[in-house]
Parts: C-alpha cells; structure tokens; sequence
C-alpha cells in the first residue's frame, strides 16, 4: 500500500469518527434539550395553576368586599380576576393537550370554576338590585366557600399529577446528563488512544523514512557513501530513498574519480604533487609535539631525457613506472612517495631521530635501483640523486622544507653524488 493510500485511509478514520463524534454529541444535547424543555413545561404547568387558583381566591375577595360595602372599586377588581382564572385555564388546557387524564380534571375543574363564578355573579347581581340582604344570605350559606373546596382539591390532584412528571423528567434529564458526561469521557480517552495511534502511524509512514532520508543526506553531503541496508518500503518515500541512494552512488563514485584524478598521477598510481604538499602538512602539524624528525627526499632520475629521446615516450613511461615499484619496494612501511613532476618524485621519511635513519632508507633504494632495468629488450641503466631537508632541523614549514629539498638535490647532482643533505 503507498503512502498516498495509508493517508487517504487514516483521513477517512479521521472523518469518520469526527462525523460520528458529532452525531452522537449532537443527538446526545438534542435529548438533554428535549428533557429540559419538558422539565420547564411542567413548571410552567405547576405556576398556571397556582395562577388559576390565585385568580379565583382574589375575585372571591373583591365580590365579597363589594357586597358589604356596596364599593364600585372592587368590581374592577373581581373582573380582572375572572379574566385571569380564565385566561389561565385556557394556558393548562394549551400546556396538557397531550395528557387526556389532566384534560378530563380540566373540565371537572372547569364546570367547578364556572360553577362558583355564577355564584359569584348572582350575589353581585342581587346588590346591584338593591337586593343585598339575599345576598348576604346566599353568603352565609358557605356554598361558594364549599365549591372553592371542592375546587382546590380538584388542583391539587392536578399538581399532584404534574409534581409527579416533573420529578420523573427531572430523572431523565439528570440521567441524560450523567449519560452525555459519561460519553464525554469515553471519547476523551478515545481521542487520546487515536491520536496516540496517528502519531504513531506518521511517524512510521512519513518521520522515520524522513529522518532516514535526511541521515542519508548528510552523508551525502559530507562525501561519505551510502549504502541500503535497511529493507525500504514500496512506497513514494522508499522509492525517494533508492532514488536517493542511486544518485549517492553516482555522486560517490564521481567524486572519487574527481579526487583520484586531482591527488594522483594516471601514470605511476602514486600520490602527486598535490597530495604530497597536503600530506606533509598533516605530518609536520602531528610532529611539532615530538622529539622526531621528518625527512622531505626530493627524487631527480639521471639522464632521462635521453634515455625518452633515445627509446621513446613508450618505454619512458615504463620506465617511470618501475622507478615508482622500486621506490615503492625499497621504502619502509610507514614511508610515502609521491610523484611530483615528469622525472621528479618525493619519499617522505616520518619518525627518525637521526640522519643515519634516513641514509638507511636511501641505501635501501639505491640497492633497488642497483639492479638491471630491461624494458622491450633495452637495458637501461638507472641511477637518482637524492636531496633531504629535515623538519624540525632545516624548517617547519612544509613548503620551505620542500624547496630546500629540491636545492640539495641540485647539490647532490652537482657534486655526482648519490644524495646531499641541505646546509
């Protein structure tokens, strides 16, 4: 599977569950909503009783002070509580419509109510007649008062019903909210293990095939080569990767050619000129810190450019060639030699404490050179002179030790002698 697929799967994980997520969340308010509102009907319920109820004690009040003391000012009062009870009626009918119990009390409250109104307004009507005494009489036959009675505890039942629901939606609501708590949590700890999983699944899908192709970056970048050795994946990043590593080849090998082709020389395959000066650099800075000298061999082949003229560049070449093996042969291990020009070459010594160490060397390469040289049948003879300047003695700057080297070679060749030592 690429890395395009895994990303387009964990994207619909991800909005799959944030779909869902807010499904359930959203359902999950609409019922704590639903019961809320059902909590606040029946209040609503409850506080137009009380209101009905209150409505009818103040007009019983008003027509009762009206009839002993004949006041205009209590009929206002007595018929803006009859429009209030009945105004509150209407309410209860509106707010239980879907109860027929409460509907079927509403009407015994209702025929009860319009009962003791009419009550109400005959005694009025009998003092407004100048009838106050049968009034009075009706008054004192506590008809209304048992009516009223008889009312109030039709309400109460009422209310009883409606404490009732109140107390089983403000069950379910609270039951709603412990529910949608509870969910809130399971998902909090959902969403922690899933972003604990896409954390982990980015960091294997995209940061550690990353981190690997920056490590390999670097390498690259500090000219070292790189090589697969972990298994990649057949994905966009492990193709980046083997598209990577094939370029660091590429790069590797060309810049091994760069610095074969900079720091050698094509003919002999020993170091040049180049790497010489850089090595007896390295080799001077190390010894500053010793009691050890370096000897800087500057190498001159005698007569030959006669013998390239004579026999030809051919067996020139070769014979350059088999300089560089005996040199190479006569040297000790820890020795280095370069070839710095067309007949030129250079023997580093490192690590002696005297000259004899050096004439040592040069003995020893003398004896290779001592022996016969035959090339395409031509015996040629092969003979060097040898200049030596020693660090720390002549100098301690490489370039300096190398062109004092170079003089007492002139010297050496001057004097016909096998080598010469620089003063």
């Amino acid at each position: 599977m690429t890395i395009r697929h895994k990303l387009l799967v964990l994207f619909i994980i991800i909005l799959t569950l944030s779909l869902g997520n807010a499904f359930f969340v959203f359902k999950a308010e609409d019922n704590a909503r639903v019961k809320n509102e059902w909590v606040t009907h029946t209040h609503d319920v409850l506080n137009k009783s009380l209101h009905l109820l209150s409505s009818l004690q103040r007009a019983e009040t008003n027509q009762r002070g009206y009839v002993l003391t004949f006041d205009e000012g209590y009929l206002q009062s007595y018929n803006l509580g009859l429009i209030k009870s009945r105004d509150s009626f209407v309410d209860l009918q509106r707010l239980t419509k879907d109860n027929f119990e409460q509907q079927n009390r509403l009407k015994t409250i209702n025929s009860l109510m319009e009962e003791h109104i009419a009550l109400l307004n005959k005694t009025i009507e009998l003092v407004k007649a100048d009838n106050s005494k049968e009034a009075i009489v009706i008054i004192k036959s506590n008809e209304s008062r048992y009516l009223m009675e008889r009312l109030q505890a039709q309400l109460q039942i009422f209310r009883d019903i409606e404490h009732m629901l109140l107390d089983q939606r403000k069950h379910e609501y609270d039951h709603q909210q412990d529910t949608l708590k509870l969910y809130i949590v399971f998902e909090t700890v959902v969403l922690v293990v899933f972003a604990i999983f896409i954390w982990v699944m980015l960091k294997v899908i995209l940061m550690n095939p990353l981190q690997q192709l920056l490590s390999f970056t670097k390498k690259i970048e500090s000219g070292k080569r790189i090589s697969v050795e972990d298994v990649v994946k057949d994905d966009e990043i492990g193709s980046l990767i083997k598209s990577f590593f094939r370029m660091s080849e590429k790069v590797h090998t060309y810049t091994e050619n760069l610095k074969e082709k900079a720091y050698s020389d094509s003919l002999t395959g020993l170091p040049n000129r180049a790497l010489a000066l850089k090595e007896l650099k390295l080799i001077t800075l190390n010894s500053k810190n010793t009691q050890l000298k370096t000897a800087i061999c500057f190498i001159d082949i005698n007569k030959f450019k006669p013998i390239n003229d004579k026999y030809g560049h051919e067996v020139g070449d070769k014979f350059l060639q088999t300089i560089s093996e005996r040199l190479t042969i006569g040297k000790r291990e820890e020795d280095s030699v370069y070839r710095i020009g067309g007949d030129e070459f250079l023997l580093i010594v490192p690590n002696i404490r005297e000259k004899k160490d050096v004439i040592q060397v040069i003995d020893n390469i003398n004896r290779e050179f001592a022996k016969k040289v035959i090339i395409n049948g031509n015996e040629l003879k092969l003979s060097v002179s040898i200049g030596v300047s020693l660090f720390t003695d002549d100098s301690t700057d490489p370039e300096e030790l190398l062109r004092f080297a170079d003089l007492a070679m002139y010297n050496a060749k001057k004097e016909g002698k096998s080598y010469s030592f620089f003063h």
